[in-house]
């Protein structure tokens, strides 16, 4: 019953109007919580994230980037970014390496795993952000997103690898 409420009919997605009741209600409800992991867990970014286990977060993260992925949600909510840090988990980096080092996926699902790991502050992603910060391969905007990040994570460690982007852009 809460499903015809929120949702448009015949339609998975959350009216947007409703997008804030649809998070809150998921903290108060496991099973719906499990459909909206399933069908719109973009809405979840917008929810109390101390609601939710590390199981749930794990849940929501892989959904998360598995629909961006797809392409079967967009990135243009309000508060979608600021919704990252409630993502944070023991067991994110294993949710969100295979997105940032693996060039088959899609450069805004990519862009969007290293911004999770900037936000979450998964210090361990740092050898995997500078891999992709260095390969001159990579799309442009996702070696740009993984230098903001790594200079937000460890400024200091990892200067001097980003100092040899700076002098390979200088001797061209």
């Amino acid at each position: 019953q809460i499903d015809s409420l929120l949702r448009y009919p015949g339609s998975k997605q959350i009216k947007p109007r409703l997008a804030e009741c649809a998070a809150w209600l998921a903290g108060l409800s496991p099973a719906f919580l499990q459909r909206l992991i399933k069908d719109d867990p973009g809405i979840l970014l917008r929810a109390d994230g101390g609601t939710f286990s590390d199981d749930d977060k794990s849940q929501i993260t892989q959904a998360l980037l598995l629909a961006l992925d797809q392409r079967k949600i967009r990135i243009n909510a309000p508060g979608f970014r600021a919704g990252y840090k409630k993502l944070a988990h023991e067991g994110i980096a294993v949710c969100i390496t295979p997105y940032i080092t693996d060039s088959s996926h899609n450069s805004v699902v990519r862009r969007i795993a290293i911004e999770i790991a900037e936000e979450c502050l998964v210090e361990e992603m740092s050898k995997a952000l500078v891999s992709v910060a260095l390969d001159k391969l990579d799309d442009l905007i996702v070696r740009q997103r993984a230098i903001h990040a790594l200079l937000a994570l460890e400024p200091d460690e990892h200067r001097s690898k980003l100092l040899a982007l700076l002098e390979d852009a200088d001797a061209n």
